[in-house]
């Protein structure tokens, strides 16, 4: 059900953009400007929706989808990705994802504590990652690692 719905919706929505097309022709204007950016940064995946407390930031160029919990105050820099289509991602407040990293769950979920920064370019598997701990950039963390609260995983760690 919630599949056709996500249809009807692109369908009513490609309507508006054919309309707006025709009314600009119709007025003499014949430059089409698009209002809406085709990006979308949250995208809910079946029956699962992104949860964005508030206070928090998620760049034009990010993404974020499936089953994600974001805690307040947190941000999404450009090019990261969070993806919680397998398994749910959990992530604390305070907390930054920067720019080009990963986060997505596999064969477990994916939990993020408060105030913690992963690195550009890290990606984050099944994993589990305390308050306040630094994932260096360009590091992995595993299926079923668990990084305690106020470690630091080195840049480039696999």
């Amino acid at each position: 059900m919630s599949r056709a719905v996500w249809q009807l919706g692109q369908a009513v929505r490609e309507c508006g953009i054919a309309l707006e097309r025709a009314g600009a022709r119709l007025s003499t204007d014949f430059s089409f400007t698009e209002p809406l950016s085709r990006h979308r940064e949250i995208l809910g995946l079946t029956n699962h929706k992104p949860t964005i407390n508030e206070g928090c930031f998620i760049a034009p160029t990010a993404g974020v989808s499936g089953e994600v919990n974001l805690g307040a105050g947190s941000s999404v820099w450009y090019g990261a990705f969070v993806k919680g289509d397998r398994s749910k991602v959990t992530i604390g407040s305070n907390t930054s994802i920067l720019e080009g990293a990963v986060i997505q769950g596999g064969t477990g979920p994916v939990t993020i504590g408060n105030d913690a920064t992963i690195g550009q370019g890290a990606v984050i598997r099944a994993a589990i990652i305390g308050n306040g701990a630094i994932i260096g950039t360009k590091s992995s963390v595993g299926n079923g690692a668990v990084v305690e609260a106020g470690a630091a995983v080195a840049p480039g760690s696999h």
